[in-house]
């Protein structure tokens, strides 16, 4: 996938990952280390900030977090639109 028009996109960019704690061992070895490395390559790739939520399923583990994370980069979107 081609990540330089993201990174050369105008408005701010997030990823957000849980931390894999928590996880079954096998599920945070096969699943959760290859998504980790992976958000880190695109996020050095392209500048996006990284989130890292505590647990394996952010959106439901700590869905405040991710809510108030989401809501402060659509608020700096429209700042710099």
């Amino acid at each position: 996938m081609p990540l330089q028009p993201l990174a050369d996109a105008a408005w701010p960019t997030l990823i957000i990952t849980g931390t894999w704690e928590g996880a079954p061992e096998a599920y945070r070895r096969y699943a959760g280390e290859p998504l980790l490395a992976a958000a880190d390559f695109i996020a050095d790739r392209i500048g996006a900030e990284r989130l890292r939520v505590p647990g394996f399923y952010p959106h439901t583990e700590q869905p405040t977090l991710v809510n108030d994370a989401l809501r402060d980069l659509w608020r700096r979107a429209d700042a710099a639109a």
